[in-house]
């Protein structure tokens, strides 16, 4: 019962990601790449404030910014994109 909830849910993500609703709608793959940038920026910087550690908050500081970078870049992709520029 347990797998059979977990492939349903993953099924439903893809569907959602990649060929859902929006698929092919204007600015959804920037979005995707915006809201995963978004993610991972939270995501680390959250992890730097929990770790006790300096090599560990250094660590999470370089993973930070992986995510500061694309989450720009993204946005400025999908307003071109959504645009139709």
């Amino acid at each position: 019962m347990l797998r059979w909830l977990r492939r349903r849910r993953l099924l439903r993500i893809r569907r959602f990601t990649f060929g859902g609703i929006a698929a092919g709608q204007p600015g959804t793959s920037p979005l995707c790449l915006l809201l995963s940038g978004a993610a991972i920026w939270s995501f680390a910087f959250g992890l730097e404030i929990a770790s006790a550690a300096p090599a560990s908050e250094m660590y999470w500081n370089g993973v930070l910014y992986i995510g500061i970078v694309i989450a720009p870049a993204a946005m400025l992709l999908f307003a071109l994109d959504y645009g139709g520029r």
